[in-house]
């Protein structure tokens, strides 16, 4: 999934091919980095034989939050959300490094505002509104 200027896409790398999900005008942009402010805590889980802090923000659906139990938030790291029931997304540790590189974040070619993704996926939905 990238997110450009605003949009977002959905890459499938195995094909090369992309898709213009939606926008932030649709709420559908980056994550404020407050969103877990109202949380609820549900505890300590062992996920992954890693110690982590499990929570659940409210919305639309269940937002499941998994991460690193570190005493310091800024020393967390994120192992899973799961928007119960559309998406379910894996933080795998071992491929997680604190530097970015450009060719790692720069939108694939094959993306553009004027492919969208299909009209059965959930980004239809959030054009919508």
């Amino acid at each position: 999934m990238y997110i450009d200027s605003g949009n977002r896409y959905i890459y499938y790398p195995e094909t090369e091919d992309c898709c213009y999900c939606c926008n932030s005008a649709n709420g559908c942009g980056m994550l404020k980095p407050d969103w877990m402010q109202t949380a609820e805590f549900l505890g300590e889980i062992n996920f992954d034989g890693v110690l982590a802090y499990k929570w659940n923000m409210k919305g639309v659906e269940d937002n499941i939050l998994v991460e690193t139990a570190v005493s310091n938030p800024k020393e967390r790291k994120l192992l899973l959300i799961d928007q119960h029931p559309q998406d379910y997304t894996h933080f795998y540790q071992e491929s997680f490094t604190p530097f970015v590189h450009e060719e790692d974040i720069a939108l694939p070619k094959s993306c553009s505002p004027s492919k969208y993704c299909s009209y059965l996926s959930l980004c239809t939905l959030f054009r919508w509104f």
